[in-house]
């Protein structure tokens, strides 16, 4: 039997066999992403863009089929990105994979765990750019170089073992992020879709969860990677898939569901996915609390929904100390979650400033003139109820 976190998790992707709802978007994505399209997926943090990349990721693979994918949240350089993806994509090569297994699991090179044949092999049919696989230690080329040499390796290896060769990038917006971590984004935007355009095997899902930096980097003309992707919006995961998974999941756990309780989960969690998942874990707690039996009652839903506040408060506590940070943006965001006028009583501009660092972090989402909202239920909740 699985535990309750896997059957529940939160904070990591869903498995493709646990998926709840989107089974469309799953297939629409690995039919496009197949026949060579470029997808872009965007919308906000913990709404299931990243389960739906791997799940669309493992329908993809096939014998015809290589996939490959890195998080860019996970880097904080070009170089490490450049190496984990590399490495992402020499592991769909048997011999490649399973020593990149025992390098993960003993903390040695990729190389230290090769056969010398391998390596020689790798190196001989595709160039210098392999060695971006080998090591995190600096190839010795300019950032940009490295990015351009990850594609062309990907391409290389498709064109030999006759295959196409999908991959995810998980976290894109960060390629812009304030900070540079991976070089300027201009060159590195313009690179990347020069390499990809000489690259005809290879096509790539982009996901991010800053919807408008997603939009400002693949829709204005000026932009490197203008119109180099087709959009694809998430569809809505509807009650009577909730439904059905929740009332699955507590059956493998051997409990039951009193009427009318799980449609008080989806409804307390408003369908957002990592809000209900974690409403419908706390909701069992309560129940496995209980030493009568192992039935939840409708009553034991807002114990659940406490539990799961209780379960993000300090997130929360960290994101009202980034609001205070910023003037102005403390009163809005508590206007923003109580369904009030943003503005009201707040300068203009003191009041856009406030707003662009709550979209920027993922807080607030804006829905068109003066229509902004808090799209998480639990936050909005906890800055509701605040003073």
């Amino acid at each position: 039997m699985r535990d309750i976190r896997e059957l529940f998790p939160t904070d990591d992707p869903v498995r493709p066999e646990l998926l709840i709802g989107r089974a469309d978007d799953v297939r629409d994505l690995a039919v496009r992403l197949r026949d060579g399209t470029h997808m872009v997926m965007a919308g906000p943090r913990r709404t299931g863009k990243s389960t739906v990349g791997l799940a669309a990721l493992e329908r993809v693979r096939s014998p015809e089929v290589y996939t490959a994918q890195a998080d860019l949240w996970d880097h904080e350089s070009l170089a490490s990105l450049s190496h984990a993806l590399a490495q992402s994509i020499i592991a769909n090569r048997g011999p490649v994979a399973k020593a990149l297994r025992r390098a993960r699991e003993s903390g040695r090179e990729l190389r230290e765990l090769l056969p010398v044949g391998v390596t020689a092999a790798l190196r001989t049919h595709l160039g210098e750019d392999v060695e971006l696989a080998w090591s995190t230690r600096s190839p010795g080329q300019a950032p940009a170089v490295s990015l351009g040499a990850t594609i062309r390796l990907a391409q290389r290896i498709a064109e030999q073992d006759k295959k196409r060769i999908v991959l995810f990038l998980d976290e894109f917006q960060d390629i812009a992020a304030p900070s540079h971590r991976f070089g300027d984004p201009d060159m590195l935007t313009k690179q990347l879709r020069s390499e990809l355009q000489r690259s005809p095997l290879v096509s790539v899902l982009f996901a991010g969860s800053m919807e408008h930096l997603m939009r400002d980097l693949f829709g204005p003309k000026r932009r490197a990677l203008s119109q180099f992707g087709n959009f694809h919006e998430l569809t809505p995961i509807s009650p009577s898939e909730w439904h059905a998974g929740i009332a699955a999941r507590y059956s493998e756990l051997d409990v039951q569901a009193a009427d009318g309780t799980i449609a008080e989960i989806v409804a307390l969690g408003e369908g957002h996915p990592r809000a209900t998942m974690l409403t419908a874990r706390e909701t069992l707690t309560v129940t496995l609390a209980r030493r009568e039996g192992r039935g939840i009652e409708l009553g034991d839903v807002r114990g659940g929904q406490e539990l799961a506040m209780q379960a993000d408060r300090l997130r929360h506590e960290e994101i009202v100390e980034r609001l205070r940070s910023t003037a102005h943006a403390y009163p809005i965001a508590l206007r923003v979650a109580r369904g009030q006028r943003p503005y009201s009583g707040t300068p203009s501009s003191g009041a856009r400033r406030a707003l662009s660092m709550m979209e920027r972090a993922g807080i607030a989402e804006h829905h068109g003139r003066g229509d902004w909202a808090i799209p998480e239920p639990l936050l909005r909740s906890y800055l509701a109820a605040r003073l």
